[in-house]
């Protein structure tokens, strides 16, 4: 059962905006008001602790963002949501009567883009994991950190979000913060600098990788009725678009429409697109124009992005063995001594952490300044945590799926925990050579899964309408995508006995020592696409059973993704009388390419993309609502001369 924190999670972040905005008021006007730093600093401290408030003060400003909700979305007798189609003037009446006509707040949207082209930028499987691991530990953790009060610290020792920053946020201004991306409220004074927090964060820990964050304030009514006018009587509105509807293409463009509808299709098409949705849409085209380094009137102020991260060079300096960077390392230390740059040395250092390499790690230390990524500032515990380390945690809590896995206990007991020191140390794959060994019958041979959702873009149009919608979607759709990773490589891989050569870090001439190792590798996982290499020989089992389950953790854990009609038969390829009906609403399509271990990672990640979108696109062409899976084997990188449609 969720926590009544849980429940009002939304609301409690408005109540928060609108209190923090009327202090900070009354504070600039030398006016005590109803709101003292005490005051403030005592919720703060109870909604950090997940408790609520119980003065009555607290109580007036949740009552009032409470009945925001309800105002756009009542509940019937069987406790199911009716939307109540508002019009301009009750509108205008409801932000009246709650005493809202110059309130604001704010909404922030943000993240890191380019994902693989920071990732994936060296062939190193050690830098790839890496880089992995420091975009999560941002992603997942250091973001909502910077919502629970935590400052960090650049280099120079100054703190990266300010100590009136901090003060202005709680955990419950996060929508959500997963798949790369994070989607909060915040007060009305801090768009600004928290855009600028987001966007340094990444920054600061891994100097390249290319991120941004919008915001933009908003009337806390249009969290439920979409964009309006400074008087919302005077706001286009539905009779209004559909009489000008015929003669005005930005707005059959804007509702996503043709000429010569009838009434009641634009009715509903302006009801589906006059939500919550239409604030995201409108902070997500400002994202994109950021990104792309478009200066953005309403961030007046703020820094431009149009200047990307610059590395010196000269043709005096050594480059880095994995890009082209000036190197300002040669980690004597490591068997393959490689010289690295900055953000190469990053990527190395954590990769070795990730994976408990035995390989010491102080070789980093003397070349990335006071940056350390192996401690948490408050806690001094390990931050770096493995999709391995998850994967286990995840069989732990699943006993018959940790019997299936590891049925003879080679790496974990059947607590779910790995046995011992030695097991520990060796356990995760440190090469594209190992998870190839593994493979029966193609040894030497590794898959590329590349996995994505369908159907996410008109699912979120025409279903999620409310920011508590798009909550519980977003963490929804991520459990799901990481569960079925989880389930698929549960289902199908088993521990293997590794005897290192003369390929492998583990080798030591003269000394025979098998290892047992998880035959895998997780290079991602965002909110609804994962990228992971395994086996050859069980690429395709994976990729269906990633899929199917996909499909079946959403109908059966999760409500609202049933769909009425199965998908039919006849679009399968193999045995279409035996195929299983797509019964959800979601689903993934998935490309997978079979190759050599040592084909550049680089070059196989650009096929196995151009598998998943022939996967999506032939789902189009066959009107099949489930998911789909593309198949090439490479058997040389000398087979293709162009792109695999030409092919």
């Amino acid at each position: 059962m969720p926590t009544e924190i849980e429940e009002k999670w939304i609301s409690i972040g408005v109540a928060w905006c609108l209190a923090y905005s009327q202090f900070q008021t009354a504070t600039s006007e030398t006016s005590s008001g109803n709101l003292s730093k005490d005051t403030i600093d005592s919720w703060r401290t109870s909604l950090r602790n997940q408790t609520l408030p119980a003065d009555n003060v607290w109580k007036k400003y949740l009552d009032t963002a409470e009945a925001i909700k309800t105002f756009f979305y009542a509940t019937d007798e069987k406790d199911q949501d009716v939307s109540n189609r508002r019009s301009p003037g009750d509108i205008s009446q409801c932000i009246k009567n709650n005493n809202l006509e110059h309130s604001k707040l704010g909404l922030i949207y943000g993240g890191v883009t380019r994902v693989k082209g920071y990732i994936l930028e060296s062939a190193d499987l050690q830098e790839i994991r890496g880089g992995s691991a420091l975009l999560d530990r941002i992603n997942l953790k250091d973001l909502p950190a910077i919502f629970e009060g935590e400052t960090f610290e650049k280099s120079d020792g100054t703190p990266l979000v300010s100590a009136e920053l901090s003060k202005a946020l709680i955990p419950q201004l996060i929508i959500y913060s997963t798949g790369g991306n994070i989607l909060a409220l915040c007060p009305e004074a801090c768009v600004q600098a928290l855009s600028n927090a987001i966007e340094k964060r990444y920054a600061q820990e891994t100097l390249t990788a290319d991120a941004c964050a919008v915001g933009e304030v908003f009337n806390p009514v249009e969290l439920y009725a979409g964009l309006l006018t400074d008087a919302p009587l005077r706001t286009l509105w539905k009779d209004d678009v559909a009489q000008q509807f015929d003669s005005n293409p930005v707005l059959q463009a804007y509702f996503g429409l043709s000429q010569n509808e009838n009434v009641a299709s634009i009715t509903e098409a302006f009801y589906k697109r006059k939500n919550f949705g239409e604030l995201v849409g409108r902070l997500t085209n400002q994202f994109n124009q950021r990104r792309n380094g478009t200066d953005i009137p309403s961030a007046e102020g703020r820094p431009s992005r149009r200047y990307p991260p610059m590395l010196e060079t000269h043709p005096y300096l050594q480059r880095g063995s994995s890009d082209a960077r000036s190197a300002i390392a040669k980690a004597d230390r490591l068997a393959d001594e490689p010289t690295l740059s900055e953000p190469s040395a990053r990527k190395r250092w954590v990769g070795q952490i990730t994976k408990r390499e035995e390989q010491k790690t102080t070789w980093a230390s003397q070349f990335c300044g006071k940056w350390t990524p192996t401690q948490d500032q408050q806690t001094g515990e390990e931050v770096f945590e493995s999709w391995v380390s998850r994967f286990e945690t995840f069989l732990a809590d699943h006993p018959d799926l940790l019997k299936r896995y590891d049925p003879s206990s080679k790496i974990l007991n059947s607590a779910g925990k790995v046995k011992d020191k030695e097991t520990k140390k060796a356990r995760e794959a440190r090469s594209l050579h190992e998870i190839g060994a593994s493979s029966k019958g193609s040894k030497g041979y590794v898959a590329y899964i590349y996995a994505d959702g369908n159907n996410m873009g008109k699912y979120i149009r025409d279903t999620i309408h409310t920011p508590e919608a798009y909550r519980r979607f977003s963490q929804d759709v991520f459990d799901a995508t990481e569960q079925s990773v989880y389930r698929a490589i549960a289902a199908h891989l088993h521990p293997y006995e590794y005897e290192p050569d003369a390929k492998s870090s583990r080798y030591k001439k003269g000394e025979t020592g098998k290892v047992w190792i998880h035959p895998f590798e997780i290079v991602t996982i965002g909110g609804d696409d994962v990228l992971l290499i395994v086996p050859a020989y069980k690429a395709v089992e994976v990729a269906y059973k990633l899929g199917i389950e996909f499909e079946n953790i959403l109908l059966t854990d999760k409500k609202g993704y049933q769909r009425k009609e199965a998908s039919p038969h006849r679009v399968h390829r193999y045995r279409p009388d035996q195929a299983a009906p797509s019964k959800c609403k979601l689903s993934t399509s998935s490309g997978v390419l079979i190759t050599a271990a040592n084909t550049p990672i680089y070059y196989a990640n650009d096929l196995v993309t151009q598998l998943q979108k022939s996967a999506k696109q032939y789902r189009k062409q066959v009107n099949h609502p489930g998911g789909t899976v593309d198949l090439f084997v490479l058997k040389a990188v000398t087979m293709l001369r162009a792109r695999i449609k030409k092919f």
